[in-house]
């Protein structure tokens, strides 16, 4: 069902994947719920590989995504994989996500308690969540546990580069998943 992406990875590759299918990040996009995709954008990137060039917020969210994994790990007492993982639904292969990281309950554990989505926003637009997660984030949190058949996830947000907030498990939803 998943394959794990080596450290190698490359952005070229990763997208060409991407265009094969519907990622999670495409859902808020294709629902016209994203600040930063529309469905004609997801429409280009796919049929015309008309895709975003990375940013300097992007590229720092990448690199911080280690160091917010670990503060994860220590601030909840779980664990966390450490390699982004590329994973497309059983019986449907256009359903694909990446997932940020897989929890577990302890070190070397098998069998995931549930996925870990890692973001990295300004305090600006954190204000303006009010502490409550945009749906945009949801909706991806819920494609990806579609895809992989998880059952919870978390996710983790720094915030303004300075601080770290991890809201409570999202539980699978198969009604929204549904609709």
């Amino acid at each position: 069902m998943t394959a794990a992406v080596s450290e190698e990875w490359h952005r070229g590759d990763w997208l060409e994947w991407r265009r094969a299918g519907i990622g999670a990040s495409d859902v808020a996009g294709i629902l016209g719920i994203s600040p930063f995709a529309s469905p004609y954008s997801v429409w280009a990137s796919k049929v015309h590989s008309v895709d975003a060039e990375e940013t300097e917020p992007m590229r720092w969210g990448h690199l911080l995504e280690d160091a917010i994994a670990d503060e994860f790990a220590v601030r909840t007492g779980l664990h966390v994989s450490h390699a982004q993982e590329w994973a497309q639904h059983p019986d449907r292969s256009w359903a694909r996500c990446t997932l940020d990281r897989k929890v577990f309950d302890d070190v070397g554990g098998t069998d995931p308690l549930g996925e870990l989505e890692i973001k990295t926003t300004s305090a600006r637009a954190w204000e303006t969540f009010g502490d409550e997660l945009p749906e945009y984030y949801l909706a991806q949190v819920m494609w990806q546990l579609f895809v992989t058949g998880l059952e919870r996830a978390w996710v983790a947000t720094l915030v303004g580069g300075q601080r770290l907030h991890i809201g409570d498990p999202i539980e699978r939803d198969d009604r929204v998943i549904a609709d």
